[in-house]
């Protein structure tokens, strides 16, 4: 998967947004004035079609305290079967790439799938239902509770 740096443009589909940012494989990652960074489809995906996949790095809960304080907070990621129980080891997950720029919606168009693979938590960002070109690519934040004006960001 090759990443091209793109020229400030207008996109077509996203009159708000500024600039593109990178184009990643078959994803662009933009800037809009209006919600910052966000990850746009540069192809259509079909229902429960594969749109990334990362490994996660666990991030045990002594660090997690001190990861919070930093914007390194914006990269870190919750299985809800790990958060539902806080006695349960670790607690978050720091996941980079392409998902890291999606935005949260209480009516995404995409969600994670978390799994194994050998010693490694991965995480599996899959289209909802069908995704659009040029459309932004959403998902629910499991801790949206934690998020400064968090109510701001529940739509």
């Amino acid at each position: 998967m090759s990443t091209i740096a793109l020229p400030k443009t207008d996109c077509p589909t996203h009159p708000e947004t500024t600039s593109f940012s990178i184009l990643q494989g078959d994803l662009m990652m933009m800037h809009s004035g209006e919600k910052g960074r966000m990850l746009v489809a540069g192809r259509q995906y079909a229902a429960n079609g594969v749109v990334a996949s990362i490994i996660a790095y666990p991030i045990p809960e002594t660090d997690l305290k001190y990861i919070k304080t930093t914007d390194a907070y914006k990269y870190v990621f919750y299985d809800p079967s790990f958060y539902t129980d806080v006695s349960t080891k670790p607690v978050g997950f720091l996941a980079f790439g392409a998902m890291a720029f999606c935005n949260h919606s209480s009516n995404p168009n995409a969600f994670i799938r978390w799994g194994r693979f050998k010693d490694e938590t991965t995480m599996t960002l899959l289209a909802h239902r069908d995704i659009s070109q040029g459309e932004e690519i959403t998902m629910r934040y499991a801790n949206i509770d934690e998020y400064l004006n968090s109510n701001q960001w529940k739509s």
